[in-house]
Formats: C-alpha cells, structure tokens, sequence
C-alpha cells in the first residue's frame, strides 16, 4: 500500500518538523514504533510503503498508531 503522506510535510510532531517521506518515516518509527518505508524508495516521495508481510493480528495495532500519529501533528 502507498498512502499519500503529504498533507504531513511541513507539521511537526514532538517537536520535529517533518518535510517529506523519509522524515515521516523516522518520526512515525520513533514516536510509535512502526517501520515503514519510505515511497521514495520506490519512486514516489509523497508516499511511504506499508508492507503486509507482518502476522495480520498485527496490522490493525499499527494501522492505529498510525492514525495517532497522525492526529498528533501539528
């Protein structure tokens, strides 16, 4: 899955400005604990990749935290 991530470039979130995808990246795994690519990686620097190769028990945990992270910008 590639979400688009750019109405977060130019938020903060703790503190750390985030300006694109590999940012975002660093800050979501830092702040919550979930790795994910950046979509630069694959040619698409307004997006990051989530992989599904993860137990699926465990997606909708990180599919949340994301959805905090995300409601934490500011």
């Amino acid at each position: 899955m590639f979400p688009d991530i750019s109405c977060a470039f130019g938020k903060s979130h703790n503190g750390k400005r985030i300006g694109n995808d590999v940012e975002f990246c660093a800050a979501l795994l830092e702040a919550k604990g979930v790795a994910c690519v950046p979509g630069s990686a694959f040619g698409e620097p307004r997006a990051l990749r989530i992989s599904y190769t993860c137990p699926t028990p465990q997606l909708a945990p990180g599919m949340q935290r994301i959805q905090e992270f995300f409601a934490e910008l500011s």
